[in-house]
């Protein structure tokens, strides 16, 4: 969540430099939507993090929190990855694979903590 926080400081801090120069407003927007879909991600990754503590991930509603951060990830990785593996990019900055990986880990990690809850609470339906 401090990751996704601080990443959605940094596209706040572009678009408000943007905002000072004369550039087209479809790019402000597109960061704008940027900043949104990090806040989002932020406020899911918080919840996710206060059920764990409470011991409560084992709920449908946090299985299908878990599904949807993974399946958001992992897609976020693919339109990353996308150029390099259609050769459609012959110059992909370097930085632009970091954050691919980043958000696969990250996708990985939603997806086993998902699966995981999923068989506790299989678990416990059938004890």
């Amino acid at each position: 969540a401090a990751a996704t926080g601080l990443l959605g400081i940094m596209v706040l801090h572009e678009v408000a430099l943007l905002a000072l120069k004369p550039i087209d407003p479809s790019v402000i927007a597109r960061k704008y939507v940027g900043l949104g879909r990090l806040l989002l991600a932020s406020f899911l990754s918080y919840t996710l993090k206060d059920a764990s503590d409470r011991g409560r991930l084992e709920g449908t509603t946090f299985i299908q929190l878990n599904g949807a951060m993974a399946a958001a990830a992992i897609s976020a990785a693919a339109v990353m990855v996308a150029p390099v593996l259609t050769g459609s990019a012959a110059c992909m900055a370097p930085r632009v694979l970091q954050m691919a990986g980043v958000f696969g880990v990250a996708g990985i990690f939603y997806a086993v903590a998902g699966i995981g809850s999923l068989l506790k609470n299989k678990e416990k339906k059938l004890a």
